[in-house]
């Protein structure tokens, strides 16, 4: 998809209407919008964001979309529109996106919303044109609304894609991007199917093959259940804490309460990592528990012979002194070791026949010595495990006490932040949010907790029911054709399920290493950027020992290389699919990238070296720049792929900054209210 070009009508900063055409050709695929700060570069971004899909990252959200001068200017019961219309081509279509509202004004001032319209007109190759019936869904199509993140970002906010919270996000955009959802839906039918198959056989099963049908069908639903209760405390869980961080981000911003705010942040950062560490520690443990199972459960079987061996070692029956083979020999020979004769039913022979009783057969003795060798070796492997197990408990104790000594700290900066908020209303009410948010993630921790437990368990009790189920099936003489159907079903869904695995896990390789390869071009340092198993966009870096572990220490600046990073290798794996044959799922596309203020935390080298990967990468690049951040080097690298310059004026009835009244980003208002308008800006050949 490219974005040919952009009407806007009294949304937020710009009064009246104002069109932009954006660059489209192939070697002159960069748009940039100069502008000072509070013109509207930020108005623009999210003028997109609303044409789409109806919303905007303002703090207000959609509350104050409409034009301060235009409410002004209108006359009580005057109908105010605003809107936003978005022109764009995609696979030989061309797309007409237009969203307005219409607002009421009051004799008080104020305004009220009266109507809303979203409408999506498609031309296709031969010109004829149709107003598409689900203009959503239209949308949807060209570029998801979960996609919408990656190729509409404000710079200063892109680094929260490294954020660890961010895997289940990362994932999803992979399965769009790549198609895969359409397995994953597929899969979803298939199981879908056959439960109906189930329920067409219920008639033949027996009284117990119903019953285990019935307690199926309800532990499915109720998995189900579990697992949409996951999904969504966990996007509840990270919406949380993306909000904990934009306080404390506030909070930061105030002078006085910045280093205790920095300090704090670290030191949560530092107890995610505790924690992190603790749950591998567990996850070791019980692979431990695991290989050493036999051990520990025959433990008390173990303990009970050595028992048993140490009495009959202490009457001296064991170790056996005399074979039972030797005593029979005498007895047949008719005479004892020392010469004297052993006639029948004499002392002698009834001597014998009583030490017969506790002598050993060879057999019995290789029985005790092979016990004995069983024994030596399970009580080596309760040693092992008694040492493993005690080095795991004392790791885990160390970051136990590690993490309440930090939240000792942090409680302590809780109170001093607290004194301060009595002096400061600002302060105050950050710190009231930020506290409330913590305790809302710390139920909702403890409700994931437990939804895991609830999803383990019901799984095991589903797979016990299952294979009772089969087994049934098993045992009937002939197999009916709707078990033969329900089989099938299984079968593809399985199937289906191993695909979407397999085929995830490559694309994630294949990303991983177009993203390390933008990020090693970019990046000064010895470091790597990698998508792992789970889906965590992460820094790593190697060790005098060779081993790889997490950069966990980053600056703002190099979290936006690593995001700016997988947003381009993202556009460039979908561009290269688009023309590939034989891709069944992955069809590709091409998609725009518009970026605000996306230089502002690089350095001079960074911001070179970004400018020139992403437009490079991307087909269409528009950039709503401030003019420092657009001088020297990222100039230099974009400049040769300009198509289009446009430059934001804001006029207004209080000139402050000469310098940006020269330059032409500020003009005096001849109507006495304040107001943004564009000016294109010729492109020097």
């Amino acid at each position: 998809m490219k974005i040919d070009s952009m009407r806007i009508e009294n949304f937020r900063q710009f009064w009246k209407p104002i069109i932009l055409d954006f660059a489209t050709s192939n070697d002159k695929n960069v748009t940039v919008i100069h502008g000072a700060n509070g013109a509207g570069k930020t108005s623009l971004l999210n003028a997109f964001k609303w044409c789409f899909y109806g919303q905007t990252d303002f703090d207000t959200e959609n509350d104050f979309i409409l034009n301060e001068a235009a409410i002004t200017n209108a006359n009580a019961g005057d109908l105010i529109t605003t809107s936003v219309q978005i022109k764009c081509s995609d696979v030989g279509n061309r797309y007409d996106i237009t969203r307005k509202n219409k607002y009421l004004k009051r004799s008080d001032g104020t305004v009220s919303l009266k109507e809303s319209d979203f409408s999506v007109d498609v031309t296709d190759e031969s010109g004829k044109t149709v107003r598409s019936k689900m203009p959503g869904s239209t949308i949807e199509l060209l570029i998801p609304r979960n996609l919408q993140p990656y190729f509409f970002f404000n710079g200063e906010r892109i680094e929260k894609i490294a954020n660890v919270n961010e895997g289940d996000k990362i994932k999803q955009a992979i399965r769009y991007l790549t198609g895969l959802e359409l397995i994953e839906r597929a899969h979803k039918h298939v199981q879908k199917a056959a439960r109906q198959i189930r329920k067409e056989g219920k008639d033949f099963k027996s009284e117990l093959h119903q019953d285990i049908y019935d307690e199926i069908n309800l532990k499915e639903d109720e998995k189900t259940r579990i697992s949409d209760s996951i999904r969504s405390t966990k996007q509840i869980l990270a919406s949380t804490r993306e909000s904990i961080d934009g306080k404390n981000n506030e909070l930061k911003k105030i002078e006085k309460a910045k280093s205790l705010a920095d300090k704090r942040e670290a030191l949560n950062r530092n107890i995610r990592d505790l924690k992190k560490e603790m749950d591998e520690i567990n996850s070791d443990r019980a692979s431990t528990i695991d290989a050493y199972r036999a051990s520990i459960l025959s433990s008390k079987v173990i303990n009970d012979s050595k028992q048993i061996i140490e009495e009959n070692r202490k009457i001296g029956r064991l170790p056996y002194r005399v074979r039972d083979q030797f005593i029979k020999d005498l007895i047949e020979s008719g005479y004892c070791m020392c010469g004297n004769p052993i006639r029948p039913n004499s002392i002698e022979e009834n001597t014998l026949q009583d030490a017969l009783k506790d002598a050993g057969s060879d057999d019995a003795e290789e029985v005790f010595t092979r016990l004995q060798a069983l024994i030596s070796h399970f009580d080596s492997d309760n040693d092992t495990y008694k040492q493993k197990h005690e080095v795991f408990t004392n790791r885990y104790n160390e970051r136990l006490l590690k993490i309440e000594s930090i939240q000792d700290e942090i409680t302590e900066i809780n109170l001093k932040l607290r004194e301060m908020g009595q002096d400061d209303d600002q302060i105050a009410k950050l710190e009231n949010d930020i506290n409330d948010l913590n305790k809302q993630a710390i139920n909702l921790e403890k409700e994931l907790a437990r939804h895991d437990i609830e999803l383990e368990t019901i799984e095991a009790s589903l797979k016990e029911r299952k294979e009772q189920f089969e087994e049934l099936e098993d045992k009937k003489e002939k197999h009916t054709l709707t078990s033969a159907r329900y089989t099938a079903a299984q079968n593809v869904a399985n199937a289906l399920n191993s695909l979407n695995e397999f085929l995830t896990d490559r694309i994630r390789l294949d990303l991983s290493q177009r993203v390390n390869r933008t990020f090693q071009a970019i990046m000064r340092k010895p470091v790597e950027a990698i998508i792992d198993e789970n889906y965590h966009l992460k820094v790593v870096k190697t060790d005098i020992d060779g081993a790889t572990q997490e950069a966990r220490e980053q600056s703002t600046g190099e979290k936006q290389v690593t995001s700016l990073s997988f947003i381009a290798s993202i556009i460039e794996l979908a561009k290269e699919q688009i023309n590939k044959k034989n891709t069944n799922f992955f069809t590709g596309g091409i998609y725009p990238l518009v970026m605000d203020s996306p230089f502002g935390a690089l350095d001079d080298d960074y911001r070179f070296k970004v400018a020139q990967s992403v437009s490079n990468l991307a087909d269409q690049v528009i950039i709503f720049v401030s003019n420092s951040q657009w001088s020297g080097n990222v100039k230099q690298a974009c400049e040769g792929r300009i198509g289009k310059s446009y430059k934001l004026v804001y006029h207004t009835s209080s000139i402050k900054d000469n310098k940006l009244t020269e330059r032409g980003y500020l003009a005096a208002s001849d109507t006495g209210f304040d107001y943004s308008s564009i000016d294109e800006v010729k492109i020097n050949a």
